[in-house]
């Protein structure tokens, strides 16, 4: 029997720190399945593992790129930002890192059309990046406040966009897209009162709190949402085992719903 169409999707990339590599593992699963992908939004971590993909890189090449992504070593800078004095770190070493690979690409000329983005300090408002450098719409994406310092402009103060729209399949566009995936990895971890003693699991549960809360009360918007369990993960797990074992549980989990997807996406 012939199969129908597939309808155009796209897929929304939420924020979450090391638990954001599950996402490789849910575009490896779309990708074996030959579910074709014709928007991207994205944030935070999200918005890494989507350029990587929307640039052009192969799953086992963004696998590869992970690498030197999993070991907080590799991307902070072990040093206090002195200009601002807002941030343990000022994230220049991943922007290299992310340089290396994204070059001097521009949004507009991807093979996937693709958004990102963060918030404006100022304004108080959401920037959507959607055209200009890759590069620059992913660092500003990714500043996790009081971790990484905001990128600072003549008008801006950018931070990380999930503190507004940590799964932003709202932003993918009528025209490009007629199915919306989101794909929400923030899991609020048990934690016991003993566990909770330091500043940076109280930090972490905070915003899990708060961004779960926030995608919640958007989730009837999306067609379809598949929420990773990340389990013993937490966002800053950024060890290779860790690493690992996102992007195993985004493909297990996200193959659990595939066959329910293609329902849908073939209907």
């Amino acid at each position: 029997m012939k199969q129908n169409k597939q309808k155009k999707l796209g897929i929304a990339l939420g924020g979450g720190g090391a638990c954001g590599l599950a996402h490789v593992g849910v575009l490896e699963v779309l990708e074996r399945e030959n579910i074709k992908i014709s928007q991207i939004t994205s944030t935070s971590m999200g918005a890494i593992v989507g350029a990587l993909y929307a640039y052009g890189y192969t799953i086992e090449e963004i696998k590869t790129i992970a690498k030197r992504f999993i070991r907080y070593t590799t991307i902070v800078d072990f040093g206090f930002v002195v200009t601002w004095g807002k941030a343990l770190f000022s994230g220049n070493k991943v922007e290299r890192i992310l340089r290396k690979y994204l070059k001097d690409a521009k949004i507009e000329d991807l093979k996937i059309p693709f958004k990102a983005t963060a918030v404006d300090l100022v304004s108080g408002k959401l920037k959507v990046f959607d055209s200009g450098d890759l590069v620059s719409a992913v660092r500003c994406s990714m500043n996790v406040p009081g971790v990484f310092a905001p990128v600072v402009t003549d008008t801006e103060i950018l931070i990380d966009g999930g503190m507004m729209n940590n799964v932003p399949h709202d932003l993918l566009d009528k025209d490009k897209v007629d199915f919306k995936l989101a794909i929400d990895v923030i899991n609020i971890k048990n934690y016991s009162i003993e566990d909770m003693r330091g500043i940076r699991e109280i930090l972490a549960q905070s915003l899990s709190v708060s961004l779960k809360e926030q995608t919640r009360l958007k989730k009837r918007a999306c067609n379809m949402m598949v929420e990773i369990d990340t389990k013993d993960i937490h966002s800053y797990d950024f060890s290779s085992k860790k690493a690992l074992e996102a992007m195993r549980y985004g493909e297990e989990q996200m193959n659990e719903k595939v066959e329910k997807l293609k329902e849908k996406l073939f209907k």
